[in-house]
């Protein structure tokens, strides 16, 4: 093997072309997206586009489910809260949609919103499970 610079250069160059994998997470709302693009045109030619869609009740139910499993509700009440996320869930989807046709301006209500729906609600019970076991401590 040549150890000479050019060709150290030349093997590593082929090493990370042949194993180096990049994940790049852009939001398609706004000009910015746009403008990477036409900077960009490899993000289109070279890359795998993913794009998600809305998440069916079935998803949003299971994963609701199962962020919500480990805090120790009954049965029937988990499953009343995740109701209620869903509920929200949807509310927000169609206040967005209103608010496009009457303001003609875009809110996104996408799966990472249903996501932090579920962890604030989550957070919000441990919160105040904990306050409640704080005062009867007393």
């Amino acid at each position: 093997m040549d150890l000479s610079p050019g060709a150290l250069l030349s093997f590593f160059t082929e090493r990370v072309k042949a194993n180096l994998h990049l994940v790049v997470s852009l939001s398609p709302l706004g000009r910015t997206f746009t403008s990477r693009l036409r900077m960009f045109p490899s993000l289109i030619n070279c890359c795998t586009v993913n794009w998600f869609t809305t998440w069916p009740d079935e998803a949003l139910e299971m994963v609701a489910t199962t962020l919500l499993e480990d805090i120790k509700l009954e049965a029937p009440l988990l499953a009343q809260c995740v109701s209620a996320c869903q509920y929200f869930h949807h509310s927000v989807q169609l206040l967005a949609n209103r608010f496009q046709e009457h303001l003609r301006r875009r809110h996104y209500v996408t799966a990472s919103s249903y996501l932090e729906l579920v962890f604030t609600f989550r957070q919000l019970l441990m919160q105040k499970r904990q306050a409640i076991l704080t005062l009867r401590d007393r």
